[in-house]
């Protein structure tokens, strides 16, 4: 909902304007999330995981032995959840955003039904991963 201020000389009062607020301003608070966690916590994980433990920094190469004793923690693998799930929304709404510099029209509903299903898809394999992760060797 977006709020204007009311220009008439000695008022104050805010007006609203409901017809913007709908779906569309989750979907955007969603991406936000997205796009911050990608930006901050994705080039970080890469760069630990993908670049430093093969080139043979210590503290970023991680046995599988030590890598399954962190993830068997739930908040870990909880904060895992949220990052991935929060990037596939942020795709997939990025996509959407594209798809018209490509030629196809945004306003389509099913090119939004495409993204946002694939994303939400993303989300439950994500989960499923997580939840099958093995816990602690005993």
């Amino acid at each position: 909902m977006s709020m204007a201020y009311n220009t008439r000389p000695g008022t104050t009062r805010l007006r609203t304007h409901s017809h913007e607020a709908g779906a569309e301003v989750w979907w955007w608070g969603l991406f936000a999330a997205g796009g911050m966690i990608s930006a901050l916590i994705g080039p970080v994980l890469m760069l630990l995981q993908g670049v430093a433990g093969p080139a043979g920094v210590p503290t970023a190469a991680m046995s599988y032995r030590r890598m399954r004793h962190v993830t068997a923690n739930p908040l870990l693998r909880l904060a895992l959840l949220g990052f991935s799930v929060f990037s596939f929304i942020y795709s997939g709404h990025r996509i959407r955003r594209y798809l018209p510099d490509l030629g196809l029209r945004s306003k389509s509903p099913v090119i939004g039904q495409i993204c946002y299903g694939l994303a939400l898809l993303g989300g439950l394999r994500a989960a499923l991963v997580m939840a099958r992760l093995p816990g602690r060797e005993k």
